[in-house]
């Protein structure tokens, strides 16, 4: 008898021991601390935010499609917080969506808060914090939501390795008005001029930074994972003597672009390249310069590199080795003839076809009058208020258009409620049909230009 129970409770704990295995198989799980570290990104030290004493960069979020992410997040600041999970729509989960006062209430300093969500779509993104000021100094890292195997594109099939491209810009202190970024990370590694850094006071530096380097190698093709996490610089993408093919924006599946040489990628936006490496030959093939340009003056930016006085650096250098016993830096150079693909030159994969006549049609004019400031539709010119109560919140407790304050620049849109995504449909000098529209997150509006986009919203 004894020897039947010990065999029952055997048989349940390896019943159990399975359930739960499955279980956790459907979340995965990631501890972040947040806190203060000692960085020296571009080779000037400062302090800078990260996770569990380490750079942000490094710590990556991965999951495949259909699980569930939790994230425990403990704010080891003294300072508030939050983490922001850009790009993905948090349908049902706006509470977890991050945005400090607008959709949660901030994580005080010594306290921890969960975020819970399940992505809608494999691609991929970042997150970062989204309170005050704290991602352009260094709160910020990748997201990959990975496809599951029968979700993958004919031309995904052959891909060997990938690797997250993370552009960044970065500031050694108050960027000025109007504002400029120092220098050009590629995956928080960068160099800075150290006579210049002494000359804006900045005596911890050194000119030996290493950079971030990629290993190819020959024949094989690769996945990069381009994100940028700039908080001002749009970038100008490239590798010397390899060209690219365009397969994914913003988490969306296109269709493979035609070999380009670069592309511009703006603040917050993702590309999805494959490269092909290499053929083998009898010499060692060397080492190549990836770059990004950090593009500055109009239409990019208001001011230009002068304003960031001396020492500004645009060009952010990484280095991709074929040889595992290469040290040493290229000697290659830029691309002379140079092709490229715009935002609305893309085909994407599953076509959306648009409804031709739109139930609602809004124009909406931004105007930045200042630093700091936004006026939409003719209103006063408005700094960003901070309200009282986190608008969620105050909408989920009744809260109706017509009792927001006049600092919201409420909209009633009366045929639709629930945000589901927005496609871009023309802009100044190009129109795209409804039948082959791309779908976007994020989408560059220089001035003096206009854009249109077609939003589709689901009803609740």
């Amino acid at each position: 008898m004894g020897f039947l129970v010990l065999l029952t409770l055997f048989c349940l704990a390896i019943h159990h021991t399975a359930n739960a295995a499955s279980c956790m198989e459907a979340v995965v799980y990631y501890d972040f601390r947040v806190t203060y570290i000692t960085s020296a990104f571009d080779g000037v030290a400062l302090t800078s935010f990260g996770i569990n004493d380490r750079p942000a960069h490094e710590a990556l979020i991965e999951a495949t499609l259909g699980q569930q992410v939790q994230v425990t997040v403990t704010n080891e600041l003294d300072e508030p917080t939050c983490l922001h999970w850009h790009g993905l729509r948090q349908l049902g989960t706006q509470e977890m969506d991050g945005l400090s006062g607008i959709t949660q209430c901030y994580i005080p300093p010594n306290t921890t808060a969960l975020y819970h969500f399940e992505p809608d779509k494999a691609g991929s993104f970042w997150w970062h914090s989204h309170h005050s000021t704290q991602y352009p100094y260094g709160l910020r890292g990748p997201l990959v939501v990975h496809p599951r195997e029968d979700q993958l594109q004919p031309w995904e099939m052959d891909i060997y390795a990938e690797y997250n491209v993370q552009l960044a810009d970065i500031y050694h202190g108050d960027p000025g008005v109007p504002p400029m970024w120092d220098s050009v990370l590629i995956n928080n590694r960068g160099r800075y001029n150290c006579t210049a850094a002494a000359t804006h006071g900045l005596i911890e530096c050194s000119e030996d930074q290493p950079l971030t380097r990629f290993r190819f190698e020959t024949g094989k093709t690769y996945l990069l994972r381009l994100m940028s996490m700039s908080a001002l610089a749009p970038f100008e993408f490239s590798i010397d003597e390899h060209q690219l093919r365009v397969i994914a924006a913003d988490g969306d599946s296109l269709k493979p672009s035609e070999l380009i040489t670069n592309i511009t990628i703006n603040i917050g936006q993702r590309y999805d390249l494959l490269v092909t490496a290499k053929n083998a030959t009898d010499k060692p093939i060397g080492s190549f310069w990836m770059r990004a340009t950090g593009l500055n003056g109009l239409p990019w930016t208001a001011a230009t590199g002068a304003n960031a006085g001396e020492g500004f650096n645009a060009n952010g250098l990484a280095i991709v080795y074929y040889e595992e016993d290469d040290v040493s830096e290229p000697t290659t150079q830029r691309w002379n003839e140079t092709s490229t693909v715009g935002e609305f030159e893309f085909t994407p994969v599953n076509v959306t076809t648009l409804p031709g006549t739109p139930d609602d049609r809004l124009i909406i004019e931004f105007l930045f009058p200042g630093i700091g400031q936004i006026a939409v539709d003719g209103s006063g010119f408005n700094q960003f208020l901070v309200p009282e109560f986190a608008p969620l919140l105050t909408i989920a407790d009744g809260m109706t258009t017509a009792e927001l304050p006049v600092t919201t620049i409420p909209r009633e849109i009366s045929t639709v409620t629930t945000w589901r995504s927005f496609w871009s449909m023309s802009r100044t000098n190009s129109i795209r049909s409804i039948c082959t529209a791309t779908r976007r997150g994020w989408l560059e509006v220089a001035r003096p230009r206009w854009l249109t986009c077609r939003v589709i919203l689901c009803p609740r």
